[in-house]
């Protein structure tokens, strides 16, 4: 049989920790939410930028790595969605 005074110190652990996470978060979410707009401006234009770059690229030259080029600018975009997941992560309830 588990008995009281067993579980509190278990339950004081984990209010502890859920203090110091939401401590952790507050100033990471804070720095996140100031470069979001520089972050999404960047990444989304050389997104942008390198489909155009990839497309132009296989129009001039035909043997060109049109897959590649279309993956690296792509990456842009997933990267910006990875941001704005870690936004997501430390975001204070």
């Amino acid at each position: 049989m588990i008995s009281e005074p067993h579980i509190r110190p278990l339950q004081a652990f984990l209010t502890g920790l859920k203090l110091a996470w939401r401590a952790m978060c507050v100033p990471i979410y804070t720095v996140l939410v100031i470069l979001e707009p520089f972050v999404g401006f960047f990444l989304s234009a050389l997104t942008v930028l390198g489909v155009l770059t990839a497309i132009g690229v296989k129009l001039a030259l035909p043997d060109a790595p049109f897959w590649t080029l279309l993956a690296s600018a792509l990456s842009f975009g997933v990267l910006l969605a990875v941001y704005y997941l870690l936004m997501r992560l430390f975001r204070p309830r």
